[in-house]
């Protein structure tokens, strides 16, 4: 985004911008120091609300250590992939694209996971039945949109 916006608004061709290897650098240092911000106030939100998965009876006893940590902690790592994308990547490129939405559904497909878990109480989310049909539909749909 900061790539097309110099370059459409300013028509001016910065070198450094369009080096992968600098956005690359600049993407992962966004996606780190916006995980250092938010992800404690997220933590937090997902505490204060009991959001967290439910310990199964019949596992390990070194399991109930685990009891009040939240579950949902991929909101954090999917909201600092997606905006440093967005920011450092070159969003004319249709691959960009493709990739986002496969990362956001296999997002979709953690956050149901985790929802059953957390609606019905219980250590039992989504089948991997489901979850198998989940990603196959959407390497599928992605696979034809490439074509």
């Amino acid at each position: 985004m900061i790539l097309l916006t110099i370059k459409y608004f300013y028509c001016i061709n910065f070198n450094k911008l369009s080096l992968l290897t600098y956005r690359s650098i600049m993407s992962l240092l966004t996606s780190l120091v916006l995980s250092i911000i938010v992800g404690p106030h997220i933590i937090n939100y997902l505490k204060k609300h009991k959001i967290h998965q439910t310990i199964r009876k019949n596992g390990p006893k070194r399991h109930y250590q685990k009891k009040n940590t939240p579950t949902m902690g991929g909101l954090i790592i999917l909201l600092s992939i997606i905006t440093s994308i967005l920011l450092w990547s070159d969003l004319s490129n249709i691959y960009i694209w493709y990739t986002l939405m496969i990362l956001v559904g296999f997002g979709i497909i953690g956050m149901i996971d985790d929802c059953k878990k957390i609606c019905l109480r219980t250590s039992q989310g989504l089948s991997s039945i489901w979850k198998f049909f989940f990603v196959f539909n959407i390497f599928f749909f992605n696979y034809l949109n490439v074509l």
